[in-house]
């Protein structure tokens, strides 16, 4: 007697089965080791003590604001590290100063900030309510750091440039 052969048909997983379940682990994998990558780059990089500010570049005239009082202001604002230190707090603090007609803050890579100060320049003495500066803006520092031999003018409110051009 023959014997019959028979074919046992033994259950597996198709091929592409395998392969689709390995591609949806290694992809979870992946997605998990990046979101805990990125996390640990957002931390670290927010961290003040990580990369804190080391210098301060201050380019200025100093005619009539001295570098001291500059730096005093620049430092009492300057916390945190390269990316959280308050570029605009700095720039708002600094442009109160009525001496500071303008005022640029950036940061310097790796560990520096660079401040730019335009400062008045004065052009005449608007009566006793402050200074007259040459674009004919009016502001008003404290008086005993006016400079001496400015010219007095007086008029009317609102006509500080007038005044100034003739």
């Amino acid at each position: 007697m023959k014997r019959q052969r028979r074919n046992r048909r033994i259950a597996t997983t198709p091929v592409c089965c395998n392969n689709y379940r390995w591609i949806v682990l290694v992809t979870v994998f992946v997605v998990v080791d990046l979101t805990a990558l990125v996390a640990w780059a957002v931390t670290r990089i927010t961290d003040p003590a990580a990369m804190p500010i080391r210098e301060v570049f201050i380019e200025a005239e100093f005619r009539h604001i001295k570098p001291g009082d500059l730096r005093t202001l620049i430092a009492q604002e300057v916390y945190g590290g390269f990316f959280t230190v308050g570029v605009k707090e700095i720039q708002d603090d600094l442009s109160h100063n009525p001496w500071i007609k303008g005022v640029s803050v950036g940061r310097v890579w790796p560990d520096g900030l660079k401040v730019t100060v335009h400062e008045q320049r004065p052009a005449a003495r608007w009566g006793d309510k402050g200074l007259l500066s040459n674009d004919g803006v009016l502001f008003h520092p404290p008086q005993h750091t006016y400079p001496l031999g400015l010219p007095k003018l007086i008029g009317p409110n609102a006509t500080e440039v007038q005044v100034l051009t003739k």
